[in-house]
């Protein structure tokens, strides 16, 4: 009984120590691909890229992201 008890400490002591399930969380937001829909403007804002993006792609979450002053609609989605 004493060994099923030690196994399961250190199989514990693993878990915490090396992230346990959080590695598949990493493993699978590389398979995230991104497609871009032109600029996020007054015109089409942030409710406009997110229904371009679940419009065309399912399950794609649309974004208004801001890279060097230039406002771009992107669509974040599971390879």
């Amino acid at each position: 009984m004493a060994k099923v008890s030690s196994i399961f400490i250190l199989f514990s002591l693993f878990l915490l120590f090396t992230g346990g399930l959080e590695r598949v969380t990493c493993r699978e937001a590389k398979d995230i691909c991104t497609k871009g829909f032109g600029l996020c403007t007054k015109d089409c804002d942030i409710n406009c890229c997110k229904n371009k993006c679940a419009g065309e792609i399912l399950g794609g979450q649309g974004s208004c992201d801001s890279i060097a002053n230039v406002v771009l609609c992107n669509c974040y989605y599971h390879c």
